[in-house]
């Protein structure tokens, strides 16, 4: 019975690959027990699977034997020999074109392809559905079995990528085997009873090798297709094996020999406390190392696959002849390739003879669903496969179950596969359309009752016993693998230029498919980043070892990912820690790296841009993982304590050159999670508890984020562990991070997501000193230099014909685009079958549409209403923003305690206090809902201290200052969508609105604090624009990033608003300014502005009214020796008001003026101005002391400058105006000022000027 399984099996596998395979004696020899197989070929589509354009050039095995005592299978090994495998592959297009060979290989790809589409397994379908029937036959196969693989040699020769340099690269085993042995792991027999089964896998001295350089005597093919003696190549290739050298050419190895096992645990009992499967593959030491020429031959490689891929379809025209004086053959070639591929596939008769072809084989596979059996159909098909596309064949497949589900409906079933339990993210169902019928497929089709049940008795099982129940916790399977020590290194011109070492590296798997449940876990112990300098040295570059960094952990990686977790309520659970890594910048380490990677010439900024792509990409696929967990609605609890690395940036481009060293280090973030049950009550709940128990909360705390700058000799590794000291430029910084997610997404009342960042204190020290150290830092800063020759002239065919890229042929469809297709069919079948259709009340909708814009254009405001509108703008609070359907899907609040810049000035290297720049209080909510943002924003208040001058009381001068009870700036802006159903009712048809409150200011202008103030800045500006200048690093930093506000001022994608609405209105609010002159010793002059308003609104149908009001401006004299200290005063409540309101164009459009009517003229706008009467003291002492104070700051000449430029200006307006065709209504009430001329300051003798009353103007 098992003969002839094992017959079948041997002969559908080895006829897959041998050629001739003589089936009778193989038969004969397994029934006997002894199978003998010697010098066998193999196919030259032996290479099939890897669906590459190459074939087998010559191929043999040297012996193949199988030892099987069917009558003591539980006393006995089994045993396998296969030897002496050598295989010389190479490209498919370096041979004259062959129909019949093309065609088996091609045969071979598309049916490699179907198959894995069609999932046929071996055992083809009628096998009883349980794991364990597979678990109990594996058990039998694997139970004393003993295989042993000896003399592997694959290689692959190629002298079409570059006919200039061929090049040659295999891969060789000396020694594969597998057998069972006793728990020591010692070879045995394991006995029938036996409650376990060992089995030791080892592979000895694997290695692969890439030649990117050999000559036509490194070859090996050559003299097989010369005719010459066929065992020569036979043994080059198994001297290969011995000595790692063809025809006197030693292999340059990209993986050095390595040796691992496998040891292989099956648990053949019940126990929960045993898992049934365990794995341990343990490698001592892996070397891998690639060369420059091995790296650039790679690259090439596979360019000229994807190019011998698409020429295939044309080789049939290929002249077979050089280009160089056969330029007609070729111009052929392209002529008819182009026929073959744009033209031919477009005449009728091809599109007839495809749809006959087409036709055929969707009948003939229908048949064939029916009786997978039969030979003939499946002949009939394989010639119709030969005439028709990978992609046809799939469309006509699918085309042909569905007309049978619609003919046979009893034998066809749609099914809906569900994600297995180890997919994580993908949770789609594949649907797929499966033929039932009497007649199975596959070797379980070909065993009889008597057998199949002689196979149940022989392998242990037993039909219909109920597989036991497993808890939850049990661990079936568990995969371990170690990797004691493995390096990676680059070589350029036979020097090493990176190593990267990795050291005890430790891998996990173990799987609970009781529970769907799986978890990963990951462990490493040192990682080391190393680079060359200019002497060739290795110098480390990067650096995670307990001995350089101080990590006290026995792991600087440990990583544990869990499906359904037993500890912890969640779909997921992440554990991950990493402790700090030292990260070197060597300007010669990186050079060298780049220029080894570089195929073309790069510069700076494609580097840049290139990191920028990547960093794009690696941000998609967060961003995706995250709306996947939203969507989805998955809960991940996370336990994360990752130290970040820390980044030495010496200044000349290596520590070891000296200059300073700047220190950018990234701290640590400790990531935990709050899981919420699914089943929380939300009823009857106060705000509070909703808030507590509405989300699972995400929580992040960054700390010890810093930035240090000092000498390359200073200590500054000690320097990192300190709060803040000299030598820190921004302090150790600690922020907050929450993110929550609500658990019932369609509770409307509150967000769905909210992200919370709190920043208790930013601070930065600087001083001239360190300010002109660091520009000189960036200044002198060696950036990479990378190689400017190019290296492929394709790549400048490219650049030169960019037009190219959109005329590409595209070659085979991979497995990925096949299913899609599948799925694609039957998901539309499925679409046909349940589609509805839906009636839509278009004439309802539209008399809906037209009341509601009837409503809006019926709201037009008078002049009063706008005039109120103006004064009293839309000031809507935080929370006005929400409305019954216009709900916040995520609030964003961002909060900064303190934000202190620390200015000193230098004197003998020794930093003195200067200034303190001090901002309170800085907030920022924001409002993502779901008719737009609407964002509030604050600003607590501002401090700017002077430590070197006091004030007349001796204390710090305080030269910016405001109110501590309110806030500085408060920031209100609002935006809605006028498809809101809310607009009207709830938003009064605004769209956007702006509110703007300045409290107050308090600024103490020192004469002698600002000279200092003045000279201070000018040393820097000057410094910067010394730097700035050159090619330094700040020209290649990225701008800072504007798309927040475009998206904010954007409206392209809002929808119109209505007639009669709002499109923007503002409104601006100064409490007060206060501005004091003074000295060291005496104050001089407070100038106050009061009440200051700026209200302005713009209407759909461009009507605008814009309003400005001051309420108070007064100057005092602050000496205490003069009888007018009001220098400026203002008589009435108010300075100026202005007033600015400009119709819109179709107000005039139905004029309806009659003679009645006394204003017949059609003004485009009207403009009204109030000036209130001011006093003014004039004193020509005052006018002197005021000079003689601002000059210091006022140049010479630049107040005749500045006199002239007003003049020109004033000139170019009323220009201007002559010519302006604008009609305003004026209405001025000016009021002239009244003059006060005192004597003296102190004298009470004065003369007063009345300029008159106001001057009205209509």
């Amino acid at each position: 019975m098992l003969e002839g399984v094992v017959a079948t099996i041997l002969n559908r596998y080895l006829g897959k690959y041998i050629q001739d395979l003589d089936t009778e004696n193989l038969n004969v020899g397994i029934f006997s027990g002894n199978v003998q197989l010697v010098d066998l070929k193999l196919k030259p589509e032996a290479l099939y699977e890897l669906d590459l354009p190459i074939e087998v050039k010559v191929g043999t095995v040297g012996r193949i034997s199988l030892n099987i005592p069917w009558s003591g299978l539980y006393t006995q090994s089994v045993i396998i020999n296969v030897e002496d495998v050598y295989v010389i592959a190479g490209p498919v297009v370096d041979r004259k074109y062959d129909a019949d060979k093309e065609k088996r290989l091609m045969r071979a790809t598309k049916k490699r392809k179907l198959e894995s589409l069609e999932g046929d397994s071996l055992v083809g379908t009628g096998p009883p559905d349980s794991k364990t029937f597979f678990e109990h036959l594996v058990t039998t196969i694997i139970n004393n079995l003993q295989v042993f693989i000896r003399n592997i040699h694959i290689r692959y020769e190629d002298s079409v990528t570059n006919p200039d340099c061929p090049f040659a690269c295999g891969v060789c085993i000396q020694t594969i085997s597998a057998e069972t042995t006793n728990s020591k792991w010692k070879p045995s027999i394991t006995a029938q009873g036996a409650s376990s089964v060992y089995q030791l896998v080892r592979m000895d001295s694997f290695s692969i090798y890439w030649n990117p350089s050999c000559g036509a005597s490194g070859l090996i093919a050559n003299p097989v297709e010369l005719g010459l003696a066929p065992y020569n190549w036979r043994c080059e290739m198994k001297k290969g094996l011995e000595t790692f050298s063809v025809n006197k050419e030693d292999f340059e190895f990209i993986v050095k020999p390595i040796t691992c096992k496998v040891k292989v645990i099956v648990n053949r009992s019940n126990e929960v406390r045993v898992p049934k499967l365990l794995v341990d593959f343990v490698l001592q030491d892996a070397a891998t190392q690639l060369s420059r020429q091995q790296y650039l031959g790679i690259i090439e490689l596979s360019r000229s696959m994807r190019r011998m891929t698409i020429n295939r379809q044309f080789r049939q025209f290929h002249p077979e002849a050089p280009v160089t004086n056969n330029a007609p053959k070729w111009w052929k070639y392209a002529y008819n390739s182009v026929l073959e591929q744009r033209v031919r596939p477009r005449s009728w008769q091809y599109m007839k003879k495809h749809r006959e072809y087409y036709h055929n084989y969707k009948n003939i596979y229908k048949k064939t669903l029916l009786s997978p059996n039969d030979t003939e159909l499946k002949l009939d098909m394989q010639q119709l496969e030969d005439q028709l596309g990978i992609i046809d064949i799939v469309i006509a497949r699918e085309h042909a179950k569905i007309q049978l589900r619609h003919e046979a409906e009893d034998h066809v079933v749609i099914q809906k596969n569900s994600r297995q339990w180890w997919e994580v993210w993908n949770e789609e169902k594949a649907v797929e359309i499966h033929v039932q019928t009497d007649k199975g497929k596959g070797l379980w089709a070909l065993l009889s009752s008597p057998e199949k049940k002689k196979l149940f008795e022989t392998i242990g099982f037993v039909e219909g016993l109920p597989r036991p129940e497993k808890p939850k916790q049990y661990i079936e399977h568990k995969f371990n693998v170690t990797v004691a020590n493995c390096s990676v290194s680059l070589v350029s011109h036979q020097h090493e230029v990176l190593v990267i070492t990795l050291t005890q590296f430790l891998t996990s798997l173990e799987t609970r498919p009781s529970a769907q449940a799986f978890k990963m876990s990951t462990r490493a112990e040192s990682f080391v980043v190393e680079g060359t300098n200019l002497e060739y040295d290795l110098i480390p570059i990067v650096t995670a070892d307990n001995v350089l960094t101080g990590n006290t952990s026995s792991n600087f990686l440990a990583l544990d990912f869990e499906k359904n977790p037993t500890n912890v309520d969640a779909d997921f659970a992440l554990a991950f820690s990493l402790e700090s890594m030292e990260v070197v910048y060597h300007e010669h380490a990186i050079s060298e790296i780049i220029t080894f990677f570089q195929t073309r010439s790069v510069s700076l900024e494609d580097v840049v841009e290139w990191s920028k792509q990547h960093l794009m990409k690696a941000a998609d696929v967060a961003r995706g993982l995250v709306e996947y967990t939203i969507v989805r609605n998955t809960t991940t609890h996370f336990t994360m304590d990752l130290k970040g690395p820390y980044f030495v940036i010496p200044e000349l481009g290596s520590v070891q050159k000296g200059g300073s060293v700047m220190v950018v280090d990234l701290g640590r973030v400790v990531v935990s999670s709050d899981i919420q049950p699914s089943n929380a009550v939300l009823e009857d709940a106060t705000q509070m508890e909703l808030e507590e128990r509405l989300y699972d909360r995400l929580h992040l705390d960054c700390s010890d984020l810093q930035l240090i700058f000092c000498d390359s000799g200073e200590e500054w590794r000690e320097v990192r562990k300190q709060q803040d000291s000299d030598h820190h430029l921004v302090p150790k910084i600690r922020c907050q991070v929450v993110f929550s997610n609500s658990i019932k997404p369609d509770y409307r009342q509150m967000p769905k997501h909210k992200l919370n960042v709190s920043l208790s204190s930013l601070k930065l020290n600087l001083s001239d000193r360190k300010i002109g150290m660091v520009l000189d830092f960036l200044d002198n800063l060696p950036l990479p230099s990378t190689n400017t020759v190019r290296v492929c002239d394709a790549e400048i065919l490219s650049e030169h014909l960019p037009n190219l890229a959109a005329d590409l042929i595209i070659p085979e469809l991979t497995k990925k685009h096949l299913m899609q297709v599948k799925q694609s069919l039957v998901i539309v079948e499925l679409e046909r079958d349940n589609r509805t259709t839906s009636n839509f009340n278009k004439t309802g909708a539209k008399m809906a549409m037209l009341e509601v814009e009837k409503s809006f254009i019926s709201s037009d405001h008078s002049d009063e209403e706008n005039e109120l509108w103006a004064r009293t703008v839309d000031l809507p609070g935080f929370d006005d923003n929400v409305s019954p359907r216009n709900t916040i899907t995520m609030l964003l609040r961002f909060n900064v305690g303190e934000v202190v810049i620390q200015l000193a000035r230098s004197n003998n290297l020794v930093d003195k206090p200067y200034l303190m720049l001090r901002v309170t209080k800085l907030c920022c909510d924001t409002a993502l809902m779901e008719y737009g943002p609407a964002i509030q924003a604050s600003i607590g208040g501002v401090k700017l201290i002077d430590k070197i001058h006091t004030g007349c009381s001796g204390e710090y001068l305080e030269l910016v200052s405001t109110d501590h009870e309110d806030d500085m700036v408060t920031l209100l802006y609002r935006k809605v969508q006028a498809d809101c159903p809310d607009f009207k009712s709830h938003f009064f048809s605004v769209e956007q609105s702006l509110v703007l409150d300045f409290s107050s200011v308090n600024v103490v202008f020192h004469r002698e604090a600002f000279c200092t103030l003045n000279k201070y800045l000018q040393y820097l500006l000057q410094k910067y624009v010394r730097i700035s200048s050159r090619d330094m690093v700040l020209k290649i930093l990225p701008s800072m990033p504007t798309t927040a506000l475009l998206w904010l001022l954007s409206g392209e994608k809002d929808p119109p608003i209505p007639p009669g609405a709002t499109k923007f209105s503002y409104s601006t609010r100064l409490g007060e300014i206060k501005l004091k002159l003074c000295d060291t010793e005496l104050e001089f002059l407070e100038i106050r502005v009061t009440g200051m308003e700026s209200d302005c609104l713009f209407k759909a149908n461009e009507r605008m009214v814009l309003r400005i009001y001051l309420t108070t401006i007064s100057v005092d004299d602050l000496s205490d020796m003069t009888l007018y200290p009001k220098i400026l005063a203002i008589e009435e409540d108010k300075v100026f008001e202005f007033k600015y309101v400009r119709h819109s164009p179709r107000l005039y459009s139905q004029s309806n003026l009659g003679p009645s009517n006394k204003d017949d003229v059609k003004s485009d706008g009207s403009l009204r101005l109030h000036i209130g009467r001011l006093h003014i003291v004039l004193l020509y002492k005052l006018l002197v002391d005021l000079q003689i104070f601002l000059e210091p700051f006022i140049p010479p000449g630049l107040v005749p400058h500045y006199f002239h430029l007003a003049e020109r200006t004033v000139e170019q307006h009323i220009s201007q105006l002559r010519g302006w065709s604008t009609k305003l209504h004026l209405s001025l009430g000016l009021h002239f000022p009244t003059f006060l001329l005192p004597q003296k300051t102190a004298s009470p003798n004065l003369i007063i000027v009345n300029m008159g009353e106001k001057l009205p103007l209509q």
